[in-house]
């Protein structure tokens, strides 16, 4: 039984590794427009790449769920 947990164990860490190779959108904004209104650019930004990387962000949740599960029931 250890080694199939080790396995599955490996799988998850593999799996969200990948999930977690992307990058943050660059900006194309000077300094003067972002200085202008940090708070309003800041959360554009943040909401950019949100969306961009959703589906992943699912994923990962999606994961992380399964795993919890499957260790939950191995105890």
């Amino acid at each position: 039984m250890p080694n199939k947990a080790n396995q599955y164990f490996r799988g998850y860490v593999n799996k969200i590794k990948k999930l977690n190779e992307f990058e943050l959108h660059k900006t194309d904004d000077t300094i003067r427009e972002i200085l202008s209104n940090p708070k309003r650019w800041a959360e554009e930004y943040v909401e950019s790449n949100l969306v961009r990387n959703f589906k992943r962000i699912l994923e990962a949740k999606r994961v992380g769920v399964e795993f919890a599960k499957r260790n939950m029931g191995s105890k």
